[in-house]
């Protein structure tokens, strides 16, 4: 019965953070917070987050969901390789959004000719870069510009920009929208293959602050 009013509550309102002291700020959407997750994090945090991934996965498949959840708090399932990080927007104590970063091959580059209609520019060999697994929103709080600085948020914690960062293929029709929204000229296409291990630059340079 618990697990049923929980659920039905997390669908309604969101994910109870409760312990937001857990999580580091990294900055601010209009009213909304947002929490960065890292590999190193409390596993409060990483469980959290994977509570929110959890929670976006019970949309309906033609409204951006999945089968599984697309960040994990336990590295067995998410690789170390991938050095997945997660953004959660706050509304009050609630995660309302979710935006996975992962190291992801990218291997192709397009550009817009009539958005959000695009072109193949060229192929790309042997490049690794930050991608966007992953982004979610509850529909609460849809329809706010909330996506769009997300990514923006995430491009500039990587030294990216939306047009450079990677989109993690297969991309859903609300993902070209929001693409097509946020780049400049195009973008670049990563894909699902693990990418090599490497040494990579430390993203979102340590925040002291922390969310109260």
């Amino acid at each position: 019965m618990r697990a049923h009013l929980v659920a039905h509550h997390e669908w309604e309102h969101g994910v109870r953070l409760r312990q937001l002291g857990a999580f580091e700020s990294v900055g601010r959407i209009a009213d909304h917070k947002v929490l960065l997750v890292r590999p190193s994090s409390p596993t409060y945090a990483r469980i959290r987050a994977e509570r929110v991934s959890r929670r976006s996965i019970r949309e309906p498949i033609f409204e951006g969901g999945y089968d599984v959840p697309q960040y994990y708090a336990d590295e067995r399932f998410s690789p170390r390789v991938l050095n997945a990080h997660a953004l959660l927007v706050a509304r009050e104590s609630f995660g309302v959004g979710i935006l996975v970063l992962e190291r992801r091959p990218v291997i192709q580059h397009y550009r817009w000719t009539s958005r959000p209609e695009f072109e193949l520019l060229n192929s790309i060999d042997d490049l690794v870069r930050w991608s966007i697994a992953h982004i979610w929103l509850h529909p609460k709080v849809r329809g706010q510009g909330i996506a769009d600085e997300m990514v923006r948020v995430a491009a500039q914690g990587v030294c990216e920009t939306p047009d450079t960062i990677g989109w993690l293929s297969p991309i859903t029709r609300r993902a070209f929208h929001l693409m097509a929204r946020v780049t400049v000229d195009g973008f670049h296409r990563a894909v699902q293959d693990l990418p090599p291990s490497e040494t990579v630059t430390r993203p979102f340079v340590q925040n002291p602050s922390r969310a109260r």
